[in-house]
């Protein structure tokens, strides 16, 4: 996929986004091309604008995609930029899809966005929309976040992702509230 050299602002830009935004991703899958997009010095500025136009892009997809199973991929990609851009226009915008994608996301698929509204990493990290957004002093925010996080965790005999994916993301959740007092 990336066998020319990167040498223009607009391969670069193409490069940036189609590896999520992410050095770590530039840096782990094509070392080459990532070394040659350091070299043409790209501001954080110009990245965190190529940030915001993927969010802006994942936002809309979501809110007008009429493909369900692509709903939680989305979600995440959209969590991941949302970590990077860190404000409170992003975070009210991750409620308002999450909100969206309430009735809309297959069964099987529901469990991965629960899991990420409650964070993937391990719980003192404090990731996840529900602390991001108490820590932010969005109280109410972090309340509705976990609301959605127990819908998404409810687990269907035979159309969910395991009764104990459900069970942990559910009880994870529950954690999370007593620890915040948002139950």
């Amino acid at each position: 996929m990336w066998d020319e050299p990167i040498t223009t602002l607009q391969q670069a830009k193409k490069f940036f986004r189609a590896m999520g935004c992410s050095h770590f991703h530039m840096d782990r899958e094509y070392p080459e091309r990532s070394r040659e997009y350091g070299q043409l010095n790209i501001s954080m500025q110009t990245e965190t604008e190529w940030r915001k136009d993927q969010f802006n892009e994942y936002y809309i997809s979501i809110r007008e995609n009429e493909d369900a199973s692509l709903l939680w991929q989305l979600h995440s990609r959209m969590y991941d930029l949302f970590e990077a851009l860190g404000t409170e226009t992003a975070l009210m915008q991750m409620l308002e899809v999450t909100r969206e994608m309430r009735d809309k996301v297959p069964v099987e698929d529901r469990v991965i966005v629960a899991e990420t509204i409650n964070g993937r990493t391990v719980r003192r990290a404090r990731t996840g929309l529900i602390y991001k957004a108490y820590d932010s002093g969005q109280i109410p925010v972090a309340r509705e976040f976990a609301e959605l996080s127990l819908h998404f965790s409810v687990y269907e005999e035979g159309k969910s992702r395991g009764k104990e994916r459900c069970q942990r993301s559910a009880q994870l959740c529950q954690d999370i509230q007593r620890e915040l007092g948002l139950s």
